[in-house]
Parts: structure tokens; sequence; C-alpha cells
């Protein structure tokens, strides 16, 4: 944790275990500002006061060369969800999973997840707030370890899209984040330009 950080109690987990298609390489290891963008994300975490933070899946021993803690997915052919379950059996929760491959990794945005989960005790999981008719995006959030469960039943079904699972789930959803925090870099054109703001 870093100086001045408040102690909310949660683990992080970062998620680069995608075939990164679009892009061509794999994205956790591409440099923003210098810094590889998984290196970005798991100390964005670190900052807003995570006691853990673990990589699941991507290249373990290039992880391992940047210093991370990280685990390979046992799972890495099923997506997203098998993942996330990877994250939330491993880690006590409150968890925080973010992508890999944000451009923009805000403490503050991570804070504000936690932090909405843990004052609304029903909720299972934090999102940031969607406007209706648009795809939720559930890959920047906050989890309970109670997510566990129905993750399983769904994985087991054949499910891979964490969207299915947030629908079963009571949802705290976090409004006024900065929207340039959660947006990921999935194609060459989503990464800032070369020099410029992360």
């Amino acid at each position: 944790m870093t100086d001045g950080a408040v102690d909310l109690g949660f683990d992080g987990a970062v998620l680069a275990g995608g075939a990164s298609r679009r892009m061509g390489t794999d994205k956790a290891f591409i440099p923003v500002d210098g810094v590889p963008m998984v290196q970005r994300v798991a100390t964005a975490l670190t900052a807003a006061g995570a006691r853990r933070v673990v990589v699941i899946g991507g290249d373990q021993a290039r992880l391992a060369g940047l210093g991370l803690d990280s685990v390979a997915d046992p799972d890495p052919g099923l997506g997203p969800l098998a993942a996330l379950a990877t994250a939330l059996a491993l880690l006590p929760g409150p968890t925080v999973v973010l992508p890999c491959d944000l451009t923009r990794p805000d403490a503050t945005t991570i804070a504000r997840l936690v932090t909405a989960l843990i004052d609304t005790p029903e909720a299972q999981v934090a999102l940031p707030w969607t406007p209706p008719g648009q795809p939720i995006d559930v890959l920047s959030s906050a989890w309970r370890s109670s997510a566990l469960i129905p993750a399983r039943r769904l994985l087991a079904a054949g499910v891979r899209a964490p969207r299915v699972l947030v629908a079963e789930l009571v949802v705290a959803e976090v409004s006024g984040l900065d929207s340039a925090t959660i947006v990921d870099a999935d194609r060459p054109e989503d990464l800032p330009p070369t020099g410029g703001p992360a």
C-alpha cells in the first residue's frame, strides 16, 4: 500500500490470459510510457491499497521477470469467466479484477469500486455504471467470493461470458467514474500515442 492509501481490505487480480489476436502481439507486455501494461495495472492496484496482486494467466516467465506474482490459468481456453473464477478461488476477497490492457489504470477508480462493494452489503459485484441498452463491461469490477459458486455452475454449463454471471447477481453500480480509466486496448489503434499521456 502506498503512503496515504486507505486500507480497504481487498486483493487484486489482473487477467492476462487472452490470445491478443486483434493486437497481433501479447498486449500485456506492450509498453505505455515505457512500462508494460500489465505492470501498470498491477501498480495501480497496489497504489489503491490491494493487499496482494496476482496476475492470472499469461506468460509466466515474462511476468516473473517483471517481479509480478502470477499463477497459470488452469483453463486457458475457457475465456474470461474461467479466469475470473480462478481469481475468486485464489483470493479471499473482496477482489478487484481488471484486464491487463487498461491504458490508464487509476487507483481512485479502483478504490471507488471497492468502496461501493463494501458499502452495499447485499451486492456480490460492483461495476461501472452502464447506460441502459449499452453492453456491460464486467472486467473492471470488484467481487465478493460468494460469486464463485454461481461462476463455477455456469462454467460447468458451458457459459464463457462474465456478463451472464453478472445477470444473476446483485450489482452495485458505480457512477461518475472517469471512463478513460476503464478503457482497454484491443487493437493497435486503441493504444495511446508513443510518449503521450497514459
